[in-house]
């Protein structure tokens, strides 16, 4: 096992800038031939208290970039407290940023490029294509948790988890006796998916390799002088976002920054989850079962669900809500008028979901 601090400059704007201080590291963590990365944002301020650590786990087609848009589609700038990460960060957590292995823009455009510390530096990076829902669970995800642990000096950790993330968590805490996680929020993080995921995922794909791939590298930059509004008459979006919840800024910021391809290994994992439920993953036919016993294992949960959300439908987070903590009907928020995405990048998503989960760390940490 081998433990790295990134010393390369990375390609984030404006660090160390009041009134926050704010400035990011690469964090990397090997084990048995893989790799695992974190992008670590903390201040540097010594009037800003220690607060402990929160980890970001993103969706299944995003990196965890998501975290650090601003409503209005500022990306990777460390000068205010405007994004959900540097929200964080500015008020005395230190922040871990979890880019999966399955992140190939990150992977490709940044890690091979950029960071001599990760093993993947100067190699053509390519997604494994075994990669799928139970292997990040499984084999990354400990890995993470070691790293973070390990880089902060706490044995608790809080994870806040988008879509996928969240289940990710839902599935470790069922299978795993590991009391580090002690506060959880979950954003839009289901139990199931409708029908049509397999369909939208396939779209989705198709686009995204078009982005990011080298022969259309240059497309992705040209999506900022695409028309006002064009991005929204993609169905893709209006299956994501509620298209009246989101800026012009932040949709061109996710196509051009943030969205991933989804590798064949997680599109069958998920195809086997719609058909089948949790029962595919893994084996594990108990599935929804150790779910109900993570209300038993001491930690503090919080769900926020969108109001119009196609992909997490709302009854399916409740349903989440339901199995891991039935007794407690204040830990539930629904946001009016967000669909997926716009719970983190929205235009009400500040107000609606990053402060309500900062107050909520803050009073679980008194």
């Amino acid at each position: 096992m081998s433990f790295t601090v990134g010393k390369t400059r990375p390609k984030d704007n404006r660090r160390y800038a009041s009134p926050y201080y704010l400035h990011g590291e690469n964090l990397f963590l090997r084990r048995n031939g893989r790799e695992a990365f974190v992008k670590k944002i903390s201040s540097v301020a010594g009037w800003i208290p220690n607060k402990g650590a929160v980890i970001l786990a993103p969706g299944i087609a995003c990196n965890a970039n998501l975290f650090r848009v601003m409503r209005d589609g500022e990306c990777l700038t460390f000068d205010h407290a405007a994004s959900f990460a540097n929200l964080l960060a500015s008020s005395g957590y230190q922040v871990y940023l979890w880019h999966y292995s399955s992140s190939q823009r990150i992977m490709e455009r940044y890690v091979s490029r950029e960071c001599r510390e990760s093993q993947q530096y100067g190699k053509k990076y390519r997604v494994p294509s075994s990669l799928g829902f139970d292997q990040l669970t499984r084999d990354e995800m400990p890995m993470v948790l070691d790293l973070v642990c390990q880089n902060s000096g706490r044995e608790e950790v809080s994870w806040i988890g988008f879509s996928m993330g969240g289940m990710l968590a839902y599935a470790y805490l069922a299978c795993k006796e590991d009391k580090r996680i002690n506060n959880l929020i979950t954003i839009g993080s289901p139990v199931s998916f409708p029908t049509r995921l397999p369909k939208a995922i396939a779209h989705a794909n198709r686009a995204v390799n078009a982005l990011i791939s080298e022969r259309f590298v240059m497309l992705s930059g040209l999506l900022k002088y695409l028309p006002q509004g064009l991005l929204r008459l993609d169905p893709l979006v209006s299956f994501l976002y509620n298209p009246r919840n989101v800026s012009d800024g932040a949709l061109e910021s996710f196509f051009s920054k943030i969205v991933e391809p989804i590798p064949a290994g997680q599109e069958r994992s998920f195809s086997r989850f719609i058909r089948n439920g949790f029962a595919s993953l893994d084996g594990r036919d108990d599935y929804l079962e150790g779910m109900r016993r993570i209300k038993g294992k001491g930690v503090n949960t919080l769900f926020f669900y969108g109001q119009v959300d196609q992909l997490a439908v709302p009854n399916s987070v409740m349903l989440a809500h339901e199995i891991i903590s039935p007794d407690n009907r204040r830990n539930l928020i629904e946001v009016k008028g967000s669909g997926h995405n716009d719970l983190v990048i929205g235009l009400g998503s500040a107000e609606d979901v990053w402060e309500p989960s900062l107050e909520w760390l803050e009073e679980m940490g008194k």
